[in-house]
Parts: C-alpha cells; sequence; structure tokens
C-alpha cells in the first residue's frame, strides 16, 4: 500500500481545504512511492505548488509519517487489522467499530483500504463513527479500470450518499481523477439525475468530507441512489396531481426539497404545481430562477413556464386544465406542445401513439434487460420501457436535435432519468469512417430520417458513435429500432451477436417489402428469430431462441403485411381466405385478432370472438376496448360494455375521447 503521486496531491489539497489534521488515523501502513529521481522530481513540483514552505527532506521516508506530520497530523497513528507491520490500532473493518473508537480522531485518512475489505458497509459506518464532530474523513480509491485490484471499485455516489448531511457529514472535496488530473464531480443529489462517467485508463474517486454534527449512520435506513429517490418522489406526486390531491403534490415536493435544497427538477415540479393552483407568485419566479440557475439546459424548464413566470398574475393566469397532461400507457406526457404535430397530438389522446412497440415491449422486456434504443422521438416508448426494465437499464439515442428535449423533458416530468443521447448509433465500420452523418428534418418529427424523401428537409450533420461499443458498454441484451429505413445499415452491417432481444419497425414503404424480408431472414440466419406473437403489422420483434415459423420469418412478414393490406383495401373475400391460411401461427398475435375482428365488422360478421380472444392476450389497445364497449352496448349487455369503459379508463384516465364515448354507448343501452 502505497501514496503515489495522485494520492500525494490529494492530501495536499485536502490540508489546504481543512487546515492541519489534528490526531489522525490512517488506514494501513502507507508508504511514500517516490522509488526514482523522476519520481522525487513530479513530488517535488506537487510540494512546490501547494505547500512552498516544505521541501522534501522535510517529508521523504519510507513510509507517510513525516508526511502527515508535516500535515499538522499530531498524534498520527496506524489502523490495520493486525500489527505485523506495526499498526498501533488493531481492528479488522469488518467488524463494528469499539466504542473506545469512536469519535476518537480529527482526520481519518482511506488511502485505497475500503476497496479490499469485503463487509463495504460495516466498514464505512465505522470509519464515519472514528471521526469526531468538527474532524473530517479523507480518502482516495480506485473507481475505473481496476478490475481484480480489490473487492471494490467505487461509484462516486456511494460516498456522496454515506458521508452526507442525513448522517452529520458536509461534503467538501470530490473529484475523478485520470490522465494526471483532478475533475470535480457534483452530487446527483443536487443535479436531479445520474452523473454516469466513462474515463480512459486507471481511475481514482477522492472525497473530503466534515463532520458538523454526531448522528446514527444509517439509521433512516440504507442509502439509495439519488435518481431512484428523485424518480420515486416525482412517481408520488404525478399520482397525487392525477388524483387531483395538489396539497399532498405540494406537501411531498417541499419535504423532498428540504433533504435537497439544490435539486432543480424537484424545484421545477413544484413551480408547476404552483402554476396549477394558480399561485404565479414571488415563489413561483423564485424557483424557476433557481432551477434555471443550477441547470441552465435542464429539459424540464419548459418554456411555457418560463413565460408564464415572467408576467401575469393568478386571476389572468388561472391553473392549467387537467387535459395539459395525457397518459399513454404507464406515462404521463404534455400536450398542447408546439412540436407536437397536430398528428401525432390526435393519436396520443386515442392512446395509439407508439401503440404497437409499446405492446410489444410491455410483453417481451423485464427486470434484467438493458435496452439501447435507436429512434428515441419524443420518448414514449423509452419510457415505457424504463417502468419495465428500470430507468438505468435503458439508453436512447435521437438525432433531431429538437424533438430530444421534448423527451428529456417528458423523462424528468414522469421521473424516469432515462439517458437521451443527440447522436446516431451506427455500425462500427459506418461510425469509423463518418464520424458525422447528414440526418434530413422534418416539421413532423416522425418523418425526419437519414433518408432525404423530401425537398422541403432540412440536412444536419449528427455526430455518429458505434452501435457494438454502446452495446458493449451498456451491457445491452436487447434494442429498440424505429429510424425510418437507417434499419438497413444497422441489421446488414452491425455485430448483434450480444443482443438476444430485438423490436423493430421495420418500413416497406421506405426500403421495400423485398428489402424487408431479406432482412428478416438474415437476422433469423444469425439466431434472431421473428416472433409470429409479436408480428404488429410494420413492428415486429425477435428473439434469441424463440420458436421459428414453418414458412420462415420473412415468408410470415410478407403474409402478414399481405393481410394488412387486405384489410386496408376492404377486400373482405381474399382478407378472410389469407386468415384461414394463416391461422395455425397468429392464434396467440392479439394485434392480428384484433385485426381480424375489425375486418369481421366490416363484413358483418360477430367481431366479439376474435374482439375477446385480443383481449384475452392481454392487448391495451385503446380501439379494443372502444370496440368491445360498443358492441357489448349494441347487444344491450350492459356491465360487459361497463366492463370495457371501465378497462379504458384504467388504461387511458386522461383521454379527452372517453367522456364523449361514454356519452354515446350509454345512449345505445
Amino acid at each position: 500500500m502505497g501514496i503515489d503521486l495522485p494520492a500525494f496531491e490529494f492530501l495536499l489539497k485536502a490540508n489546504a481545504e481543512f487546515g492541519d489534521f489534528g490526531s489522525t488515523v490512517v488506514l494501513g501502513r502507507q508508504r511514500l512511492l517516490m522509488r526514482d529521481e523522476n519520481a522525487r522530481a513530479r513530488f517535488g513540483a506537487v510540494l512546490e505548488r501547494y505547500r512552498p514552505d516544505l521541501s522534501l527532506d522535510d517529508i521523504a521516508d519510507e513510509n507517510v509519517d513525516r508526511l502527515i506530520s508535516a500535515l499538522g497530523g499530531d498524534p498520527y497513528q496506524v489502523m490495520d487489522n493486525s500489527a505485523y507491520e506495526g499498526a498501533q490500532v488493531i481492528h479488522d473493518l469488518n467488524e463494528p467499530l469499539p466504542n473506545e473508537l469512536k469519535g476518537k480522531f480529527d482526520t481519518v485518512i482511506d488511502i485505497g483500504t475500503l476497496e479490499h475489505v469485503f463487509n463495504i458497509a460495516t466498514a464505512m459506518k465505522s470509519v464515519a463513527e472514528a471521526v469526531r464532530v468538527g474532524g473530517q474523513f479523507l480518502c482516495l480509491n480506485i473507481a475505473n479500470n481496476h478490475l481484480g485490484h480489490g473487492f471494490w471499485q467505487f461509484s462516486p455516489e456511494v460516498f456522496f450518499r454515506t458521508f452526507s448531511p442525513a448522517h452529520g457529514f458536509e461534503p467538501r472535496l470530490a473529484d475523478l481523477y485520470y490522465q494526471g488530473a483532478f475533475h470535480p464531480l457534483r452530487d446527483p443529489l443536487t443535479i436531479g439525475q445520474r452523473d454516469p462517467i466513462k474515463t480512459p485508463g486507471y481511475t481514482y474517486v477522492t472525497f473530503g468530507a466534515r463532520k458538523s454534527e454526531e448522528r446514527d449512520m444509517f439509521a433512516e435506513g440504507w442509502p439509495v441512489q439519488a435518481d431512484y429517490v428523485a424518480a420515486w418522489t416525482l412517481f408520488q406526486v404525478r399520482s397525487a396531481e392525477r388524483e387531483g390531491q395538489m396539497e399532498t403534490a405540494e406537501a411531498t415536493l417541499r419535504d423532498a426539497l428540504a433533504k435537497a435544497q439544490e435539486n432543480p427538477a424537484y424545484m421545477v415540479a413544484l413551480a408547476s404545481v404552483l402554476r396549477r393552483t394558480g399561485r404565479h407568485d414571488n415563489e413561483y419566479s423564485e424557483l424557476i430562477g433557481r432551477a434555471s440557475e443550477a441547470a441552465p439546459d435542464l429539459p424540464s424548464l419548459l418554456n411555457e413556464l418560463k413565460a408564464s413566470g415572467k408576467s401575469g398574475t393568478a386571476a389572468e393566469q388561472p391553473p392549467l386544465p387537467s387535459t395539459n397532461r395525457i397518459d399513454v400507457g404507464p406515462v404521463s406526457l404534455a400536450i398542447g406542445d408546439p412540436r407536437i404535430p397536430e398528428k401525432t397530438e390526435d393519436a396520443l389522446k386515442r392512446g395509439r401513439y407508439e401503440f404497437k412497440e409499446r405492446e410489444i415491449a410491455r410483453r417481451m422486456l423485464g427486470k434484467g434487460d438493458r435496452v439501447i434504443e435507436l429512434g428515441a422521438g419524443m420518448g414514449v416508448v423509452s419510457l415505457t420501457i424504463a417502468t419495465l426494465v428500470g430507468a438505468d437499464a435503458v439508453q436512447s439515442f435521437e438525432a433531431n436535435p429538437v424533438i430530444i428535449e421534448l423527451a428529456r423533458e417528458n423523462a424528468v416530468a414522469n421521473g424516469l432519468p432515462v439517458t437521451f443521447r443527440h447522436a446516431i448509433a451506427s455500425p462500427q465500420v459506418v461510425a469509423e469512417q463518418m464520424p458525422h452523418i447528414e440526418f434530413f428534418v422534418l416539421n413532423s418529427f416522425e418523418a425526419s430520417s437519414t433518408r432525404q424523401v423530401s425537398p422541403t428537409q432540412k440536412a444536419i450533420q449528427v455526430a455518429t458513435t458505434s452501435l457494438e461499443s454502446e452495446i458493449s458498454i451498456h451491457r445491452a441484451n436487447a434494442l429498440v429500432c424505429d429510424i425510418e429505413g437507417f434499419e438497413v445499415e444497422i441489421i446488414e452491417k452491425t455485430d448483434l451477436s450480444g443482443i438476444d432481444k430485438f423490436i423493430l419497425e421495420i418500413h416497406p414503404k421506405i426500403i421495400g417489402l423485398d428489402d424487408c424480408v431479406t432482412l428478416i431472414d438474415l437476422l433469423e440466419e444469425r439466431g434472431l428469430i421473428l416472433r409470429a406473437d409479436l408480428a404488429f403489422g410494420d413492428v415486429i420483434a425477435f428473439e434469441r431462441g424463440a420458436k421459428a415459423a414453418e414458412m420462415g420469418g420473412g415468408a410470415l412478414f410478407a403474409a402478414l403485411d399481405e393481410l394488412e393490406a387486405l384489410i386496408r383495401s376492404k377486400e373482405t373475400d381474399r382478407a378472410f381466405a389469407k386468415v384461414a391460411e394463416l391461422e395455425d401461427v397468429i392464434n396467440e398475435n392479439a394485434y392480428v385478432q384484433f385485426r381480424i375482428a375489425q375486418l369481421e365488422q366490416m363484413a358483418g360478421k360477430d367481431s366479439l370472438l376474435r374482439a375477446t380472444r385480443s383481449a384475452e392476450l392481454g392487448s391495451e389497445d385503446f380501439l379494443l376496448y372502444t370496440h368491445l364497449a360498443g358492441q357489448y352496448a349494441v347487444l344491450g349487455d350492459k356491465p360487459r360494455a361497463q366492463s370495457a369503459l371501465d378497462t379504458l379508463n384504467r388504461l387511458f384516465p386522461r383521454s379527452p375521447s372517453i367522456p364523449a364515448l361514454t356519452d354515446r354507448i350509454s345512449k345505445l343501452i
């Protein structure tokens, strides 16, 4: 164990921040690693920068005794679990700290010991308890790229959450050290989300906190990552708002802000509550201003919030109506935003927006899956998936610089801190050759693409990143893809051997049916099998190890695509013939069962059997339950009609379409 150059500089930084160390204990016998003249020169340069009053002769020794003494560490002792290296304090950090060591030291220093202690929670509790009030805990431990060195590599947040105000500590130093420099860290509790950092080469996390008061460590429970706390809190707030319990929502946010006073997501959420309850007062403006200052790029600072905070009174600006947000499955979304095309907003109101992707994801993905999404749009699918697998397990890419901001705003509003990246994840061979790709933007963001389909599209340059690298770094096993034709390059050129689940919107109108069939067959050759039960029109799903259709995935897709075309063109006889041909492979497909029900209704046949089958398979299709409610109403079956309406209200509690539908069906019964 030893003090290398980064650890040496960290101790000097800590001395400048906290002053003389006072009564000091160092975990483990530490040696000063100045092995040759080159190292000695580097140590000397650092010492000159921080303590020009000292020379290397003042501190140079095999051990760090003289260094600690020069930094005001007196008396100085070493703690270890045996005396074989001359430790004066014998204690195994896997075990609770004895009472005689609690509050004994002004400074506790850990340079690379905690990573070797298996019972890490007990060890951290013990070193915190060893610091007396007014003293400090200082540590440098391994973060990235030291796999195998010890038991653990540390995320900075474990120190922020342990040596925190909740436990009587005030963090004063927090940095990552890599490539010869210290890089400041932010507390995730303050910024309202995780702060994931990829670093080249060996990386240390350094941390220093002063103990301001004596508190029982972990008395209120084990630390939880800040983004989870924020997600749960904002979910509680959102639930209270849905029930009209605005006082509860406000109280929850005020309690959260008391514990995390600089969290901009809480500030914006509280400002939103004040706005909806008509209180555009000084507090509202202050919250918006503080949030803007804390996070200038915070997506949830909506333009309408900013505008309403600058002028007007509560009387002039009444609370927002409940229809300013709408629920799409488990996700709450703002509507009435100028960035959302009218057609898209209509689909949102009818629960149909990205319906197929959401339905397939709900059936296919769950805890343990790690997902990369290509083509985030406004984030509806990303956030739906986050409710299934966890927000930290979702990384989404979007090339459109305008709509990605809407996705980020939706993420904050739902308390789901999904990572949205403005980049095009491309096959590695493409990314290596083309650091940027031309992306063509339309006002209707759904039609924006790497392929120019209209002269009115505006071309922008978007950075690329290697999809293979992103899959490896994120440890992704699932891929979701809606990229308007770029799926050709992804499937043909990307190594997808690590992917075992793939949800794909494929585009026959852009790339042609024959190419769609070719791509599907190519995926099946690589072991990703088309799932017949999850072929929802142009959105399809593949799974490694799934049972293959006898006719092959490409042929099955072509047959289902033909059935869709026949239903749309109302060629009922040919459509029913195609249904008979496919009957054996579509019985478990909720989407196709409802499409056949619609075909039967079109032909004047009884559609309830197929529609009921779709419901039995777990469909949450808005149109399905509308269909069921209407059919039962026509039959005079009030209980079942009401049951279908109840399901609609449960799935889409704020849909503006349901009251009119309820009124219409009530008149039929």
